[in-house]
């Protein structure tokens, strides 16, 4: 028997009345595949949620179904971030996670493990509009919160916009983004602090 499930077996012989066993269950084995069956070859803004989950198959060598296998799920390439970084496949052997891209622009890389199995998958990170944008409505410093939309200061997964909007920053304390576009007539102030910017940094003429 190659197939998990419920079976009964029919037992005949000439001349005597067939016998039926009562049902038994044949159990799937042990792992011998990991199959992507969701999410792969997906584009989205970068440094935001893609559509659609990632999910895989876990299944024996027969293509059984296998419930309760953890999946590791690790970014390769592209940052980014993964949530849950670990699940365990249901009934149906399917596990599943979510994908924020990184604030890199083009091809990213995931990976699902799995008992030594792995299976990869690549998305596409397009440019975006800013997800944090400067409004300077306190003063200029930063690292004050109330200067950005959402009263949030960026961080690496941002990406950012600082508009031609009369009060511009400048640095404070060390600051990294992951994107960061200026608009024509803004300006951004360096003079003791760094800003690093971990992917595109765009600068409208």
């Amino acid at each position: 028997l190659d197939r998990a499930g419920q079976y009964r077996l029919r037992f005949r012989a000439a001349g005597l009345d067939s016998a039926i066993t009562a049902p038994f269950l044949v159990d799937a084995g042990p792992i011998g595949q990991l199959v992507a069956v969701g999410g792969d070859a997906q584009s989205g803004p970068a440094t935001q949620p893609l559509a659609d989950s990632l999910a895989v198959r876990v299944a024996d060598a027969f293509g059984n179904p296998i419930a309760g296998v953890t999946v590791t799920w690790s970014v390769i390439s592209g940052g980014g971030a993964l949530a849950p970084a670990t699940s365990v496949s249901g009934v149906d052997g399917i596990a599943r996670t979510r994908w924020t891209l990184g604030a890199i622009i083009g091809g990213q890389d995931v990976e699902a493990s799995a008992s030594g199995f792995t299976v990869p998958f690549t998305a596409t990170a397009t440019v975006t509009d800013a997800n944090i944008v400067w409004t300077g409505a306190v003063n200029s410093n930063w690292s004050v919160g109330g200067n950005w939309s959402g009263g949030v200061v960026p961080t690496g997964s941002d990406s950012v916009r600082i508009g031609n909007v009369g009060s511009f920053p400048a640095l404070d304390v060390a600051g990294t983004v992951g994107r960061l576009r200026l608009e024509a007539g803004a300006t951004l102030q360096l003079d003791t602090f760094p800003l690093f910017v971990a992917g595109t940094l765009d600068i409208d003429p």
